[in-house]
């Protein structure tokens, strides 16, 4: 997927004038031009090469994360993970040290804020960020993968859920042949269930997450289970989420209706019964933004791209469950073809967040 939006965005980039590309000016704060004869395409692969190589360094720790976890002669036990450990960490104190905090998002100023007034080193804060990375990617990736596959290897559901996105985009001018759209993602979160509802049930259909909770005193369930003060419950959400006496007889299909009110006749399911955040107390504090992340991708994807698989047909890779997700990580790769849309080949969108008009992305 990333070759192909490499060759479709150094197409674009060509579309630019040359001029342009000759009075490039590099940031000392971004990473080094890759060499290319012309300047401003080096720099795009630059940035996509190292964008790969950060989230490559996260996927080598996280592959040997558990290895990493017994701080024993890491560079021998996880080689890899442990390369890419010390990766991430000089590349977060280099981006300190060029004071890369000062245009950053406000989670990123904020945590340094914080760290240095309590007295924080720049090597630890570079090394807390590591935490940050795990947030942002680990579950997010995934969950964005599984529901692009079950989008698109669904060709119905695939032209509904982009007929209803396309009822919310807006032109905002036409003129010299050119057109620019606007989507608001609020109003596709708002406007689309369906689509809110492809994203839940990706989650219920993946989720491998355990809540953690302490038996606070001597408790009987159902007169069967003795659960004994001190003692740690885990509760597993996959039992939960496979459970027919909750979901009925299609507890294990995948239904991208199952969540709307599209599903009539179905049973009523109890809000505690879908755990892909986990619940209570210990509820994950970033899900929210974790579900308009997938859901920023999906719009973006079917309003601009198709894809298909090099192989002709849709095959779900096979997975497995991983000690630091909470969603099944898939064991082998896709390969796809990606087509951009071709009635919006030339068009300009402008992907904002709400009243305020904030840009999320502009392409």
């Amino acid at each position: 997927m990333v070759s192909g939006l490499l060759v479709l965005a150094i197409a674009v980039s060509a579309w630019f004038g040359w001029e342009k590309l000759e009075t490039f000016s590099h940031n000392a704060k971004e990473p080094p031009l890759i060499p290319t004869k012309i300047p401003w395409i080096g720099h795009l692969i630059g940035l996509l090469r190292h964008g790969s190589r950060y989230y490559a360094d996260v996927r080598a720790i996280d592959k040997d994360f558990a290895y990493l976890g017994l701080n024993v002669l890491p560079d021998v036990i996880a080689p890899k993970g442990s390369r890419g450990r010390k990766a991430l960490f000089q590349g977060m104190r280099k981006y300190y040290d060029q004071n890369g905090q000062e245009s950053a998002s406000g989670l990123i100023k904020a945590r340094y804020e914080v760290n240095r007034k309590y007295g924080m080193s720049i090597d630890d804060i570079a090394h807390f960020d590591l935490a940050v990375s795990y947030g942002l990617l680990v579950n997010t990736v995934p969950a964005t993968a599984w529901s692009l596959f079950n989008l698109y290897s669904r060709p119905s559901l695939l032209e509904e859920i982009r007929a209803s996105v396309i009822s919310h985009v807006r032109v905002l001018s036409n003129s010299s042949g050119s057109v620019t759209r606007s989507v608001d993602m609020t109003e596709i979160a708002a406007g689309c269930p369906l689509l809110v509802s492809l994203v839940q049930e990706t989650l219920r259909v993946q989720s491998t997450n355990a809540s953690t909770r302490m038996v606070l005193k001597d408790t009987y369930l159902e007169d069967s289970y003795y659960l004994k003060k001190g003692s740690v419950l885990l509760v597993p959400s996959a039992e939960l989420h496979s459970q027919p006496s909750i979901w009925g007889p299609t507890a294990g299909d995948f239904d991208p209706w199952r969540f709307t009110k599209k599903r009539s006749g179905a049973p009523p399911v109890p809000a505690s019964a879908w755990r892909a955040y986990g619940s209570g107390a210990s509820v994950c504090p970033g899900r929210f933004l974790a579900a308009n992340e997938v859901m920023m991708v999906l719009v973006m994807m079917t309003l601009k791209y198709d894809l298909e698989p090099v192989q002709g047909k849709w095959t779900s890779p096979p997975s497995r469950p991983h000690i630091t997700t909470s969603i099944l990580t898939p064991l082998e790769d896709i390969l796809i073809r990606i087509r951009p849309k071709e009635e919006h080949g030339q068009d300009s969108w402008y992907f904002t967040w709400g009243e305020s008009g904030s840009v999320v992305t502009q392409e």
